[in-house]
């Protein structure tokens, strides 16, 4: 009996813990991101700060009329690879932070971040994207946002995952008191049928657990041409 009971007490507490592990993730990326783009950051404006100065007394784009001689070519091409690996590592802490936390969930929305997450994702495959959400976007709570928002990108994971999809297409529209988010890749009509392990995927056993703490669930419908995933949850969870 006393195992029987451990047993029980063990199955119900998983979901709970899962998601206070996803809530401590999501806590702990939002300060990495934070950190990256106050320390990290400040510390890239000084160096293109100092390599401004560099540029500009040592004559690496000098006026040839200024009586400063002219820097060797070896200089002014050192100076120029510095200042493209200074980009490079710009843009690359843009990305990082992006990925961590969206500054454009906090800072404009919802809708704003997945339109760059669904257009940043297409445009490295190379393929046609379109977004549809309705207008306004309603108010989510933060906690929703960001679930919404992680569902999104784990649904596009698991639909990019498929090579002959050629174009990816975003919805999010309500139905009476639920709010349905769905992901749906395309391809040519002889792709498939799709025959995938997926089912059993991280990818989508997160998504379930997501969906599934707010009170709604998913669907993964791959067919001949098309892979669809779609997630629903009652409005009431997740607007304020």
């Amino acid at each position: 009996m006393e195992l029987r009971r451990r047993s029980e007490d063990r199955n119900t507490s998983l979901p709970g813990l899962i998601s206070h592990m996803q809530t401590v993730v999501e806590r702990e990326k939002a300060v990495l991101a934070r950190e990256l783009h106050d320390e990290l950051g400040g510390m890239l404006v000084a160096a293109s700060m100092d390599l401004a100065w560099l540029e500009q007394h040592v004559g690496a784009g000098a006026d040839q009329t200024r009586s400063e001689p002219q820097a060797p070519a070896e200089i002014r091409r050192r100076i120029a690879r510095l200042r493209e690996t200074l980009a490079g590592a710009v843009n690359i802490k843009r990305r990082i932070i992006e990925e961590l936390r969206p500054t454009l969930l906090d800072n404009v929305g919802l809708f704003a971040a997945l339109r760059w997450l669904v257009a940043n994702t297409c445009a490295h495959a190379g393929i046609h994207c379109d977004v549809h959400v309705p207008s306004p976007e309603p108010h989510f709570n933060p906690d929703a946002s960001i679930a919404l928002f992680r569902v999104a990108q784990e649904a596009l994971a698991i639909v990019m995952d498929h090579e002959w999809v050629r174009s990816v297409t975003l919805s999010l529209s309500g139905t009476g008191h639920l709010l349905t988010l769905s992901i749906a890749g395309n391809g040519p009509a002889a792709s498939g049928p799709v025959e995938t392990p997926v089912g059993d995927s991280y990818e989508l056993a997160t998504i379930r657990h997501r969906t599934g703490t707010l009170g709604g669930g998913v669907t993964f419908s791959p067919a001949p041409g098309e892979v669809r995933l779609s997630a629903w949850i009652p409005r009431e969870r997740i607007l304020c």
